[in-house]
């Protein structure tokens, strides 16, 4: 009977943590599992590059989300404090914060540094471009065809 791997030992394999995205688990390695197949990180360095992308994408996500709700609520924390209806906030809590804005901007440098390595896409000012081009050409047969009789 084979062998089949299961996700924690996959995981501790690759030696890191897997983020749940879209239905699978991806690692920062760009290794991926769906609980059952598991994938090692690709070797074409586009396609590790956009997987590498995807995690910290969502890794940032998560941190900022995490980062304005628990600035939310030691603000709320302090705000019920101050009319007596409630504790302070947790000793440490700024250093906290810090520290989760650190991550962000960690990760935001992360992204900045994998962006070069992706694959071309179509950016907006293409668009603009081929926009700008089919317009053109649809004005020329415009006023081609004004220049035609007509019956």
């Amino acid at each position: 009977m084979p062998y089949i791997e299961s996700i924690e030992e996959f995981a501790a394999r690759q030696r890191c943590s897997p983020l749940a995205i879209r239905d699978r688990y991806l690692f920062p390695n760009g290794a991926q599992s769906d609980g059952h197949n598991h994938f090692e990180p690709p070797n074409d360095p586009a396609a590790l590059a956009t997987l590498r992308h995807e995690y910290l994408t969502a890794k940032l996500r998560l941190k900022v989300k995490r980062y304005n709700a628990d600035r939310t609520a030691i603000s709320e924390q302090a705000r019920y404090h101050s009319m007596g209806a409630g504790p302070m906030p947790q000793p440490g809590w700024k250093e906290y914060l810090i520290k989760l804005a650190e991550d962000i901007e960690e990760i935001r440098a992360q992204l900045r540094e994998i962006a070069p390595q992706l694959p071309s896409t179509k950016t907006q000012n293409d668009f603009a471009d081929g926009q700008a081009q089919r317009m053109q050409r649809a004005g020329e047969v415009m006023s081609a065809i004004q220049q035609l009789p007509t019956y």
